[in-house]
């Protein structure tokens, strides 16, 4: 997966740093707030990035000005040689580039980070993997071997439940867990927050991406070292790839640990928070159960860690004000539904059959729109209170009319997330 669509090429140019070792970042690369901007404005000329680098890109350039410093731009659109360079250098160490418009950018992020997801992503391994979900077990890097035992226990058991595990990759925990589920036939994600191009060429990783079951990602330059900022940053797209979030151990108020764990619990409440009970411990863990995590049930087979990530009911949780998808004064427009009125029939003795199937539709999309974690036909036919054929008549329409997206492995259900740059 070397290649670059066009729109990714234009988005790279204009935030990128396009460089292939660990110098300066250039400083008139876009930020994240105002590439967003500039999203905003592509969209609302009904463009998209690939067209700056058109035959008609000075008049789109000119069209921008005003709001954008067309020398500014028009300097980061010129480096085509760096970004040549660059992506000579990604490609022959197996690094693959994706940006919020390919298709391929997890589905997950749109839907759960919405416009503060990261505008590229660089990644080694299978990007399929990205849309499966998983337990995300997150700890400290300095940690005694009992703890590392316990992450790579979990990870051995989610490898036998089929249950992917997300985590950052870091040395101690992460690692730990992602090494337990790989080394028994599983399949991990890793969420960087440095050296990507050193993780790409590792031995201990490269029979796992040869056999599809390691993908590491990262929104940062590929070379970057490591930087706290970014550490603690990625920690929230951990968890929005993950089902459920188990902590392992964490300090107290400090730390890329506590910081995502309490994030979670006070703000995104991405995914389900638990906190292995360490029998009063640890002040750390104890502090984020008295803030909403839970005790993690210590589950003894692949059945009940199964049942923990799939079919426990999710805590009541107040209702957050939805975030626009590009812009930050925009509102999101209302998930598009089936409208269509039923068609007259003198043939059909039975006309009220497509009404409930199109109601129900409806109320399988507000379901799936509310609680954007994928979902599986059996949660939706307790949520809706229908039946089993019901459920999966309508499903596969709505699948085939392209507003729900099918997962597999176990099979579930997420709504389509709308097309972003």
């Amino acid at each position: 997966m070397n290649t670059i669509s066009e729109n990714t090429q234009a988005i790279l140019l204009l935030t990128a740093p396009l460089i292939v070792s660990r110098g300066a970042v250039p400083t008139n690369i876009l930020t994240h707030t105002e590439y967003k901007k500039l999203a905003t404005c592509l969209m609302t000329l009904e463009k998209e990035p690939a067209d700056l680098l058109g035959e008609k890109s000075e008049e789109l350039l000119d069209a921008l000005t005003g709001l954008f410093d067309k020398s500014r731009l028009g300097s980061l659109l010129e480096r085509g040689f760096l970004l040549s360079q660059a992506t000579d250098y990604w490609a022959a160490r197996g690094i693959w580039v994706i940006s919020r418009a390919d298709q391929e950018y997890p589905s997950r992020f749109k839907a759960k980070l919405k416009d503060n997801s990261p505008a590229i992503l660089y990644g080694c391994g299978d990007p399929s993997i990205l849309e499966g979900g998983g337990l995300a077990v997150v700890g400290s890097r300095k940690v005694d071997e009992q703890l590392r035992d316990y992450a790579q226990k979990v990870g051995r058991l989610a490898a036998a439940g089929n249950i992917g595990i997300v985590s950052g990759g870091a040395r101690g925990i992460d690692r730990a867990s992602m090494r337990g589920a790989l080394e028994c036939e599983g399949r991990a994600v890793g969420v960087l927050a440095d050296s990507l191009t050193k993780a790409s060429v590792e031995r201990e990783n490269r029979q796992f991406f040869i056999d599809e079951r390691l993908v590491l990602i990262t929104p940062f330059n590929p070379s970057a070292g490591f930087n706290v900022g970014n550490a603690m940053n990625r920690n929230k797209l951990i968890y929005a790839l993950a089902d459920a979030a188990l902590v392992v151990n964490s300090d107290y108020k400090t730390g890329g640990t506590w910081a995502g764990a309490y994030e979670q619990l006070k703000k995104l409440k991405y995914a389900r928070v638990f906190v292995r009970n360490s029998k009063g411990e640890s002040k750390g863990l104890e502090e984020l159960s008295k803030l909403g995590a839970e005790e993690w049930p210590e589950p003894e087979d692949k059945y009940d860690l199964q049942n923990i990530l799939m079919n426990s009911p999710q805590k009541e949780q107040p209702v957050q004000p939805e975030m626009p998808m590009i812009a930050e004064d925009q509102a999101i427009p209302e998930v598009a539904i089936i409208t269509d009125e039923p068609k007259s029939n003198q043939n059909n003795p039975e006309p009220d059959e497509e009404v409930v199937t199109e109601d129900l539709g409806t109320r399988i999309l507000k379901a799936l729109k509310k609680d954007p974690t994928p979902t599986t036909p059996t949660s939706l036919i307790k949520t809706l209170g229908v039946k089993n054929t019901e459920i999966n008549s309508c499903l596969k329409a709505l699948l085939k009319e392209g507003k729900v997206q099918k997962l597999t492995n176990p099979v579930r259900y997420t709504i389509m997330p709308p097309k972003m740059i």
